[in-house]
């Protein structure tokens, strides 16, 4: 699939808090879809472009496609197309271990290796709050993944880690490596709970349905429906 050039990905920033300020604002639905169809008037079918949703007091006001979900294959975007939600994932991640935390059933300074015993033991505690705050001194799987042969995920680059970049708590680097684990600490453990927590069905085997190259209707190649954040950073 053709990347998005850097004045598309800004139009499209631009667009999203335009769209968020716009859903504050109280106007008909009829006033505020004319108002987004001329903020993403720049997404054509040659273009690469997104799916906007506006929400107002609980109710879904505009659904709106615009533009290509693949320029190779001439597929356009619509209102049902899946889109890899990418890092935006871990806000939620987070939310819903709050909610556990807020409920005692989760601590945020319990050890992750309570949950991922496989871990291996650098001879400090890492805990769930420094997974959720990017302090745990875990290694970005990203980053060794290039170094890596074959094409293992992104539990199997975590687990592989015999040490740590420095010493939970003391300093901060952005790593998806500790959503990882967070995220594999929900599946093993709190499952269940979480999704209870936060009122939404799990999905069969909890795995990421997101296809490796999108095909505008939904639909992910069964070789394509991976495990462990290959086709989608946790």
């Amino acid at each position: 699939m053709t990347s998005i050039p850097t004045h598309v990905f800004f139009r499209v920033l631009r667009s999203f808090v335009v769209t968020t300020a716009l859903a504050g604002t109280p106007v008909c639905a009829q006033d505020i879809t004319s108002e987004i169809d001329k903020i993403f008037q720049w997404a054509t079918p040659t273009t690469p472009g997104c799916v906007c949703a506006v929400s107002q007091h609980g109710k879904v006001i505009v659904n709106r496609a615009y533009g290509s979900a693949d320029l190779e294959r001439d597929v356009l975007l619509s209102p049902q197309s899946i889109l890899d939600a990418g890092s935006v994932v871990k806000q939620f991640v987070a939310a819903s271990v709050l909610l556990l935390v807020e409920d005692g059933q989760l601590s945020l300074t319990e050890d992750i290796r309570t949950y991922i015993p496989e871990l291996p033991d650098t001879g400090h505690t890492i805990t769930l709050d420094h997974l959720l705050t990017h302090t745990s001194g875990v290694r970005d799987w990203t980053g060794m993944r290039p170094l890596a042969t074959g094409d293992p995920d992104a539990l199997t680059l975590t687990l592989r880690q015999r040490g740590l970049n420095f010493a939970p708590g003391e300093e901060w680097s952005y790593s998806n490596s500790g959503y990882e684990g967070d995220r594999r600490a929900r599946e093993r453990n709190v499952l269940l709970r979480l999704h209870a927590a936060a009122s939404v069905r799990p999905a069969a085997d909890d795995v990421d349905h997101i296809p490796a190259r999108y095909d505008g209707r939904g639909q992910a190649p069964r070789a394509c429906v991976q495990e462990g954040g290959r086709a989608m950073e946790a």
